[in-house]
């Protein structure tokens, strides 16, 4: 399919009209409408956007740094906030172990079905 389409754009672009298009490569005329609608006009545009702002690679480059520097943040918001659960469910364990110490009593449930 995406040689069809890649094959399509190709043969738009150099002046040939849809109809033609669709008899070359065998494909129905509304399929090749919808293409050229909507990825020939598409990356054209893009292409002429690309060109007229001359967009330069050190501005990916920043915007890169900054989506990697705000992962980072996020990073380790996530590792303290895992370590504070972490410190919380151990918190738990030891109290349960000193009740059921302290008061001789089962908390915890037991392993295996009930019979």
């Amino acid at each position: 399919m995406i040689l069809f389409l890649d094959k399509a754009l190709e043969l738009y672009r150099s002046g040939v009209n849809k109809s033609q298009i669709s008899k070359r490569i065998s494909q129905p005329y509304t399929t090749i409408c919808y293409w050229i609608d909507n990825f020939a006009v598409e990356n054209d545009q893009l292409l002429h956007d690309m060109n007229k702002d001359n967009i330069q690679i050190h501005i990916d480059d920043e915007e890169a740094a900054k989506v990697l520097k705000d992962k980072d943040l996020q990073i380790e918001k996530l590792k303290k906030a895992l370590e504070e659960e972490t410190l919380r469910a151990d918190a738990y364990d030891e109290m349960i172990d000193v009740a059921e110490s302290a008061y001789k009593i089962s908390i915890r449930k037991k392993a295996g079905a009930k019979q």
